[in-house]
């Protein structure tokens, strides 16, 4: 990861809020690895975290919605078919973390 990347993700987590407020070191954790290294394990772990408590948003549903990332289900006993790109999960947590909605959707 670049030293830009790293600004931009770290500018995103300090952003990010979900129901109890800031994001925990946890949750932090989990989107740092993701977005450092997205494997399985990485994805499986930080995909259900929510990353905007006022738009009530998680970083799947950032994903769909901002970086064009077009898997929308993934089978119970199986893995998932694309994982996201670094890139991908990037945008999503820039845009996500936003609380100004886009003019699309105002």
């Amino acid at each position: 990861m670049n030293e830009n990347e790293m600004l931009s993700l770290m500018d995103s987590l300090d952003r990010g809020t979900n129901t109890f407020g800031a994001l925990s070191p946890d949750v932090r954790a989990r989107l740092f690895a993701v977005a450092e290294n997205p494997t399985e394990q990485t994805w499986e772990a930080a995909h259900g975290c929510m990353i905007n408590d006022r738009r009530f948003i998680t970083l799947w549903q950032a994903l769909i919605r901002y970086a064009d990332y077009r898997v929308i289900s993934k089978p119970v006993d199986g893995t998932w078919p694309v994982l996201p790109t670094r890139e991908q999960i990037l945008t999503a947590l820039a845009e996500g973390t936003t609380t100004i909605e886009p003019h699309w959707e105002q």
